[in-house]
């Protein structure tokens, strides 16, 4: 399902972990999902939501928790599933 990943830490120690998912269609699939929401879309924000774009350019979707019990978050609610199983497995090491 998702393989861990070693890092070559010889030089410079850290604390990331890297993991490949095996089914890439959740990635192409959340794609898809966002490109599909366009009414959704809104600017990048930082700090205070205020849209700056020589500091964040990007267009983001705002997601609630309740939003990932509705059949149209289905693609969502898999890559946090996935999520949280690399973050269960950084817990390990």
């Amino acid at each position: 399902m998702i393989d861990r990943l070693s890092l070559d830490c010889s030089k410079h120690p850290n604390f990331v972990g890297c993991w490949m998912m095996k089914n890439t269609s959740i990635c192409n699939n959340l794609i898809e999902f966002f490109e599909s929401k366009k009414d959704s879309h809104r600017p990048g924000v930082v700090g205070g939501g205020i849209a700056r774009e020589l500091v964040k350019k990007s267009t983001d979707i705002s997601i609630s928790p309740h939003d990932l019990e509705d059949e149209s978050f289905q693609d969502v609610s898999m890559y946090i599933e996935h999520l949280k199983i690399c973050y269960l497995d950084y817990l390990e090491q």
